[in-house]
């Protein structure tokens, strides 16, 4: 196999949570240009049937389940709908998320639980029903590629941000989820992590609204740009890739080298 073909997906069956838009749409459609089937998540269908054109337009076929991922309900249903329509499933990216912005003084229990459970909870869940399909068809047939997960993490899994302490606490929990799945289930699963810094999504666009903020951010980003999506999605592609099958347990920043000034 050539290197180039180590990057391809065809034939591999993918699950994308939080697909209809964002970092999670942008991933989906990266996945099928590579080659795969893709299981398009989220709670919003209208949006999700764009996606689906748009990966029709590639010729890649899909599968749209409108569902709301922070009810862990959800989740075995899926996978389960995931494998009675392609039969198998190679990746999973857990890109549904959420953030509530407010100083910890001012959130109640329910901004909290709604972070956790969708930034948090269902990364666990979700990641467990996949998995049960995962091994056991790898179980059943060794020569099955290795499956992949990737968790969505952030900057803020390593830097502290004032109004967004559960955000960063649920994405920081999901670093030790990701090496913790990834030791776990070492024989069949890759677990990997990307962690963007500030990409530019429909969910940052206030932030991006603010000028001075934009002047503030860009002074700690010594690339001196923001992120767009497809800064992220490269990686991605890599991580649901054999071109990765000897990296597990990793977290990859995607900041425009923010971390690495310190």
């Amino acid at each position: 196999m050539g290197i180039l073909d180590r990057f391809r997906l065809d034939g591999r069956i993918a699950i994308v949570t939080g697909a209809s838009r964002g970092i999670g749409g942008g991933i989906a459609v990266a996945l099928a240009e590579a080659g795969a089937s893709v299981v398009l998540v989220g709670r919003d269908e209208s949006t999700l049937r764009q996606q689906a054109e748009r990966i029709g337009r590639l010729g890649a076929a899909s599968l749209i389940v409108a569902a709301d991922m922070s009810d862990i309900t959800a989740c075995p249903e899926v996978v389960e709908r995931a494998v009675a329509r392609f039969g198998s499933l190679d990746i999973l990216v857990n890109a549904a998320g959420t953030i509530v912005r407010k100083p910890i003084l001012e959130s109640t229990p329910d901004d909290f639980d709604r972070v956790i459970d969708l930034n948090l909870r269902a990364v666990y869940f979700m990641s467990q029903a996949a998995a049960r399909a995962m091994i056991a068809a790898r179980r059943a047939d060794a020569l099955r590629p290795r499956a992949k997960i990737i968790n969505i993490a952030s900057l803020t899994s390593q830097i502290a941000y004032q109004n967004i302490v559960s955000y960063g606490g649920s994405r920081t929990g999901v670093l030790g989820l990701t090496r913790g799945m990834a030791v776990e289930w070492r024989e069949h699963i890759g677990v990997n992590a990307l962690a963007p810094g500030y990409i530019r999504t429909g969910q940052t666009a206030t932030l991006f609204d603010d000028p001075d903020w934009v002047v503030r951010i860009l002074s700690r980003i010594p690339m001196g740009r923001t992120g767009e999506v497809d800064d992220v999605v490269g990686t991605a592609v890599l991580f649901a890739s054999s071109a990765s099958d000897y990296i597990t347990g990793q977290i990859v920043y995607l900041d425009g080298g923010w971390l690495a000034a310190g």
